[in-house]
């Protein structure tokens, strides 16, 4: 009877070491299965921080880029005060009024000749309204180039697009002195051809 109590109880003790070191094997390995996500969370953390400081970077490189591209571009709509001193902008609004002005005395005086037809005179008529068209459609365009915030354009791309506008004003009041000088012409051929054909009447009325 006592053997078997003493190898009941040796069973127990040997059952109950081998229990322990389960338990001791199992919380070895949890241990060094927790030291591995340690090191994993600490590597996450690391490259996350690394992912943000380059995010940052790249971020604030981006916005001073931006920054420095919409100053050049805000920089764009301003118009220099040395631009509008250019002489070619007051000569265009000199042509400008001398070609209103020309216009209506040459009409005028063409309409008061009483030597031109009817059709003559609206012929007259379309081409200095035509020339008084193109002037004022270059002088609507001066205007927007050298309002600020209107164009975006260097000082060098206004100053040309003044000349290029300046050439054209003067090319058309060119060609309104060119008709003036025609018509001018016509009408002096013309007066002297009805006073021409009055002296006739009155030496045939003579006789």
């Amino acid at each position: 009877m006592k053997v078997m109590i003493s190898v009941a109880m040796w069973v127990m003790l040997c059952a109950k070491g081998f229990s322990q070191t389960q338990e001791l094997e199992q919380l070895k390995l949890d241990l060094e299965k927790l030291a591995q996500f340690k090191l994993m969370l600490s590597e996450m953390k690391s490259g996350y921080q690394t992912l943000v400081t380059g995010y940052n970077s790249v971020r604030d490189a981006s916005k001073a880029n931006f920054n420095l591209h919409q100053n050049y571009l805000d920089g764009l709509l301003a118009v220099s005060p040395q631009l509008k001193k250019d002489p070619a902008i007051q000569r265009m609004y000199q042509s400008q009024a001398a070609v209103s002005a020309d216009a209506r005395a040459l009409l005028a005086r063409l309409r008061s000749s009483g030597v031109f037809t009817g059709a003559e005179l609206d012929e007259a008529a379309d081409e200095c309204r035509g020339i008084g068209e193109i002037i004022q459609a270059d002088m609507h365009l001066l205007v927007t180039v050298l309002t600020p915030g209107k164009l975006r354009m260097t000082d060098g791309e206004r100053a040309d697009v003044v000349a290029q506008l300046d050439g054209t004003v003067q090319q058309q009041l060119g060609k309104l002195q060119s008709l003036s000088a025609s018509f001018n012409k016509l009408l002096a051929l013309r007066l002297q051809g009805k006073r021409d054909m009055q002296a006739f009447k009155k030496l045939s009325n003579g006789q």
